[in-house]
This record gives structure tokens, C-alpha cells and sequence, in this order.
């Protein structure tokens, strides 16, 4: 069995290397296309990811949760998981091809959302949550990484302008193709396609279960897919492609949220039907380190802004700078969600999670659309992490009912810290990367000295992460 740090490596790998190609596949996108299409591009994106979201309804998840239990304490199998998310997701990809139909939008600006509602069928047959569950990760990151360099790969061949625009979508797809293809002979050593499906009542069940896990992370994904379409509609697909190049940074530095995320699913739910003590203690010390990692990135690209946009993207998005300091709010509110909203899911508390993710969710969308009617995009923006903030308030109600950890404490603390670097910054002239740096490195020691971490934390996180 792997250690955490193998495990986090090849998290970190998968993502660092993958995300780091789709990042620079980003960048170069939006150098050649403009403002204008590359905000058609992401608007369309934003439309592909509601329709995923719908054609995996929660099955991902569970799956992944099931996967990581013993085999005598499945509810389901992986082939009952994989025929619900195949049969969905054509269902969804008709629908979502059909909806474009009616859809205000230019002949051109169809056919790339429709092109785009197509990867739905690749991505329902990509087997990453089944070796997630395993806690394969190395497989899953060399899927990734084969993903992300077939799309750059041929965007960087075949698109020069924006008039090569309808060509993203088909790389795009091409590059999860291979994701699937390669996943699918891996798992011909144990084909899971052998195993029994059961009867169609297992089936029911299961897409009830997953239904209550979907609907959660439908309003979870808002903060990332619904921005995009609403500054579309109220404002222009230029404002769109500025705000997708500032999320793109924040997207690209939540790979250390996603190796939490990654981790704690299987592990958590493992961890919760044996020992629920020790999850606990995990748990505290996770919570922690979270909250000072979350702060120490979140207020060195805050500051560091200016410079990041302008070394990425140049003098055409120099707008999005604002934008960036704005989300990177966000990107700390991320970090206190995966620890309450996925702990939720991870702990079998599927219906607190709904629960959670619907309250928070109706108010989410009420905020969006009435920052949308001021036309304001920094305004928009700001909604999304005043959005995240109410997510984030709802998730920890719930999950500190079942999970008792002191978390109050080391919040205000980082958060406060947070705030003074950032207005020191304003005080200094120094270079914005410089300023960031020193900020983002600043912020550990400091915590020390106030006791928000100690020498039990420090000692817990050697055992854990470098054992």
C-alpha cells in the first residue's frame, strides 16, 4: 500500500503536470483567440460543465466513496457505477445538444457549444473515480497528464487566431478521448465490466443516492460555471474572457485543494467506519494546516496580481488584475469548503450535504443575478466569494455536528494576519512578486508565535505527509 506522501505525490504529479499543461494551453488560448473569443470559449466551457455535472449526478463520488470501502461493505460495484454515469450521460448530451437550440447565440457560437456538449460521452466513460477509490493515483495522473498534452499538443499545431475558434472544442474532446481510452485498457488486467450488475432496483437506488450528492455539488459548482454565464448575458463575451483568465490562475493554484480533496474522500470514509476518534484528531490537524496553507496562497497572489496577469497574459487583460486579487478570497473559502462540504459526503452525511449546498445555493444564485442587473464585472466577481463565504458557513453547521474540531480560533487569526499583510503591501513600494512572496513566507512563522501552530502540528504533519 502506498504511503500519504507517495499518495500526494502522485496526486500532486497528476495535477501539478496536467493542470499545468491545461494551464499553459489556457494561456496560449488566450493569447492567440483575444478577449472576445476566448470569452466565447469559456462561456461555453461553463455550459459543458453544468451538462457534466447532470450526466454524473453524484455517481462519481459515491462510486469513489465505495470503491475505498472493503469489498464485503459495497453497497455498489464499480460496473453498476459506470453503466449508470454511460446511460446519463447520453441522456444529458441529447438534452443539452437539443437546449442549445433555443439559446439566443450566433450560428457559429452553437456549434462550438454543441461541440463541446459532446465530450459529455468520453467523460462519462473515464474511470478516474474507480482508481481514485483504489487510491491509485499514479494511473490517475498519468491520465491527466495524456489529457492535457493531446488538447496542447493540438491547439498549439492547428489554432493561430480566432478564426480557428471551432477547433477547440474538437481538441478538447480529443484529449479526454485519450484519457478514456487509456483507462479503459488499464482495466482490462481486471475488467470490471465482469462483475455482476444486479437488478434494475440496485440501479434505482443508486442514482437516488447519487442524486442527493449531485444536487449538492450542483450549487458547489456554481461558483466556478455560473459566473461566466452571467457576465456573458448582462455584460460581453470580452468581460467573460477576462474573468476566465483571472479564475484560471485561482483554478490553477487550487491543485493543493484537490490533493486534500483527493485524499480525504477514500481515506475519511475508511477511516470513519474503523476508528471514528482518530478520523477526528486527522481531521483537526487537516483543518489547520488547510486554513494556513489557504491564507499563506491566497495573499501572495493577491498582492502578487499585477505582475501575474501581465507576465501570463499581457496588456489585453491588464483588467483581470482586480479581478485576481478579488477571487483569490475565493481561493482561500475553498480550502474551509473541501474540509466541511466534501467531509460531509466523505462521512456517508449525503443528506446534510444537500441540505447544506441547497440553502446556500438558492441564495448564491439570488446574488449572482442581482449583481448581474448592475452590469458591474467587479462587482459579479465579488459575488462569487461573497457566495463561496455563505457555502462555506452552511457545510460547517452541519459537518460540526458529527465532526468536533476547534477550527474558530485558528480562522480569525490567519484571516487578520491576512488582512494586515495585505494592506502593508499597499504601504511599500516593492515589487508586486517580491511583496507576495515575502508575505505568503511571513505568514507561518508568525502563526507560530500566536500558537495557532505549534509543535503538534508540525510533528503530525512529518509523520503524515513525510514518513
Amino acid at each position: 500500500m502506498p504511503t500519504i506522501k507517495e499518495k500526494i505525490t502522485h496526486i500532486f504529479l497528476g495535477d501539478f503536470i496536467g493542470k499545468g499543461i491545461g494551464f499553459i494551453t489556457s494561456i496560449y488560448l488566450a493569447r492567440v483567440l483575444g478577449t472576445e473569443a476566448f470569452g466565447i470559449i469559456t462561456i461555453a466551457l461553463s455550459y459543458a460543465g453544468y451538462c457534466a455535472w447532470a450526466s454524473d449526478m453524484g455517481l462519481s463520488t459515491i462510486g469513489s466513496r465505495e470503491i475505498a470501502k472493503p469489498v464485503d461493505q459495497r453497497n455498489y460495484n464499480s460496473k453498476q457505477v459506470l453503466l449508470a454515469k454511460f446511460m446519463l450521460g447520453i441522456l444529458i448530451s441529447l438534452l443539452g445538444f437539443a437546449i442549445i437550440e433555443f439559446l439566443n447565440l450566433s450560428n457559429e457560437e452553437k456549434k462550438i457549444f454543441q461541440l463541446y456538449t459532446l465530450s459529455i460521452i468520453p467523460i462519462s466513460l473515464i474511470l478516474e473515480w474507480h482508481y481514485n477509490g483504489l487510491q491509485r493515483y499514479g494511473t490517475v495522473a498519468i491520465s491527466r497528464v495524456l489529457t492535457s498534452s493531446v488538447y496542447l499538443i493540438l491547439a498549439v499545431i492547428f489554432i493561430h487566431s480566432a478564426t480557428d475558434i471551432e477547433k477547440v472544442p474538437l481538441f478538447f474532446i480529443a484529449g479526454l478521448i485519450a484519457s478514456a481510452v487509456f483507462l479503459g485498457l488499464i482495466n482490462l488486467k481486471q475488467p470490471i465490466l465482469k462483475l455482476p450488475f444486479g437488478d434494475f432496483g440496485q440501479l434505482k437506488k443508486l442514482y437516488h443516492n447519487g442524486f442527493q450528492v449531485g444536487i449538492g455539488s450542483f450549487f458547489t459548482n456554481m461558483m466556478q460555471y455560473l459566473p461566466p454565464i452571467i457576465i456573458g448575458w448582462f455584460l460581453t463575451a470580452s468581460d467573460a474572457g477576462l474573468y476566465g483568465a483571472a479564475m484560471r490562475m485561482i483554478l490553477a493554484a487550487m491543485i493543493i485543494d484537490r490533493i486534500f480533496v483527493q485524499l480525504l474522500l477514500p481515506n475519511l470514509s475508511s477511516q470513519w467506519v474503523v476508528n471514528r476518534d482518530l478520523a477526528i484528531e486527522n481531521m483537526q490537524y487537516t483543518s489547520t494546516w488547510l486554513i494556513v496553507i489557504g491564507t499563506s496562497l491566497s495573499i501572495g497572489i493577491a498582492i502578487s496580481a499585477p505582475f501575474i496577469i501581465d507576465l501570463f497574459y499581457g496588456l489585453e487583460y491588464a483588467e483581470s488584475t482586480v479581478l485576481l486579487s478579488t477571487l483569490c478570497i475565493f481561493l482561500f473559502l475553498t480550502f474551509l469548503n473541501s474540509l466541511s462540504a466534501f467531509g460531509l459526503v466523505a462521512i456517508g452525511r449525503d443528506h446534510e450535504f444537500l441540505k447544506s449546498t441547497l440553502l446556500a445555493g438558492a441564495v448564491a444564485l439570488i446574488l449572482y443575478v442581482g449583481a448581474g442587473f448592475s452590469k458591474n464585472l467587479t462587482l459579479i466577481v465579488a459575488m462569487v466569494s461573497v457566495a463561496e463565504l455563505i457555502f462555506v458557513i452552511a457545510s460547517l453547521y452541519y459537518f460540526k455536528k458529527y465532526v468536533k474540531i476547534s477550527i474558530i480560533h485558528p480562522i480569525i487569526f490567519t484571516i487578520s494576519l491576512g488582512i494586515g499583510l495585505y494592506y502593508l503591501s499597499t504601504l511599500v513600494s516593492m515589487p508586486p512578486l517580491v511583496e507576495g512572496f515575502i508575505a505568503a513566507i511571513v505568514m507561518v512563522p508568525i502563526l507560530w508565535l500566536v500558537r495557532v501552530l505549534d509543535h503538534d502540528h508540525f510533528n503530525w504533519f512529518k509523520s503524515k505527509i513525510l514518513r
